[in-house]
């Protein structure tokens, strides 16, 4: 049987990652592990898994190091041919989903990734792109919150770059995926709940998600398409930004992303643009628009509760 590996950074959301783990360990495939990595939480949430799940590989930390560390950890550390990764505030609504996931790797042998279907019923946003894509379908990235990769092949192109901190590690990876001739595709297992919880530093989310732009497209984008995606992505990030943000955080963060991309320079990898177009024509992840009157039902097809270990 195939071996696989469930990988889940965390920090301080001890009552999360505890339901989390549960939905891991509830899993009916029988092949497989789940580490921890606990990003120096002060909230005891390395005790609390030590206690409960001592089948569990917990990683400590006492340094915050960001999730994008602890994922590179993982992807060495585990022993398993594929890697699924979610967020601790995510987790499983049906116990065969590792089985089915092992079935789509072997039925699309050009599958780098499996993109999973998602609800995200706390987040407010409404994409759906998703639920249109039947299986198969080759898409542009995947969420990190949930999918699965070749533990294999991610080590052999590098994992994700450290330097971007946090946010859009994994439209990085999945054009250098691409690059090399593999897909993202998009899967059909029961959807994951990501709760999207507020225990999150929001400020720093939306810092690095308009820095991480630009360090991108500085990064990967071939000419002649380098200088106008430049251009209009800022041009894009500060109407976004218009919305709810002072006009100086807006040049902070666009700014910070131009200095980035002065900094980094010396990293500048770009792909053909043969791939380039590709990348830019797929469609993307998101999660799967459930109706208001179909939310509650959809949310109880989880079997997870946070009391059940400590009863």
């Amino acid at each position: 049987m195939t071996p696989v590996s469930i990988v889940i950074s965390t920090r301080n959301r001890r009552e999360d990652v505890i339901r989390a783990v549960e939905s891991c360990l509830a899993q009916e495939y029988t092949s497989f592990e789940v580490l921890v990595y606990d990003d120096a939480s002060s909230d005891g949430t390395a005790d609390a898994i030590s206690e409960h799940f001592p089948e569990v590989k917990l990683h400590r930390s006492s340094e915050h190091a960001g999730y994008l560390v602890w994922r590179n950890h993982g992807f060495r550390d585990a022993i398993g041919e594929y890697v699924v990764s979610i967020d601790d505030d995510s987790y499983f609504t049906d116990r065969g989903t590792l089985a089915q996931l092992v079935e789509l790797f072997q039925r699309f042998p050009h599958a780098a990734a499996i993109a999973l279907p998602y609800l995200e019923p706390m987040s407010g946003r409404r994409s759906g792109r998703i639920s249109a894509a039947s299986v198969g379908t080759q898409l542009r990235h995947y969420i990190g919150c949930a999918h699965a990769v070749r533990r294999k092949l991610v080590l052999e192109i590098g994992g994700y770059p450290e330097e971007l901190i946090h946010q859009g590690e994994e439209r990085d990876l999945c054009l250098r995926m691409l690059e090399r001739g593999w897909q993202v595709i998009c899967g059909d297992t029961p959807p994951l709940v990501h709760l999207y919880s507020q225990v999150r530093d929001r400020e720093r989310l939306g810092y690095y998600g308009y820095r991480n732009t630009l360090l991108f497209n500085s990064i990967h984008v071939p000419h002649p398409y380098l200088v106008p995606r430049m251009l209009a992505d800022s041009f894009l990030l500060m109407s976004h930004g218009a919305r709810c943000l002072s006009f100086d955080r807006i040049i902070k963060r666009i700014s910070a992303g131009w200095w980035a991309a002065f900094v980094f320079r010396a990293e500048r990898h770009p792909v053909s643009r043969r791939t380039y177009r590709t990348y830019r024509a797929l469609p993307s992840h998101g999660p799967v628009y459930v109706s208001r009157e179909q939310l509650p039902v959809a949310l109880k097809r989880s079997p997870y509760s946070t009391q059940r270990r400590a009863a």
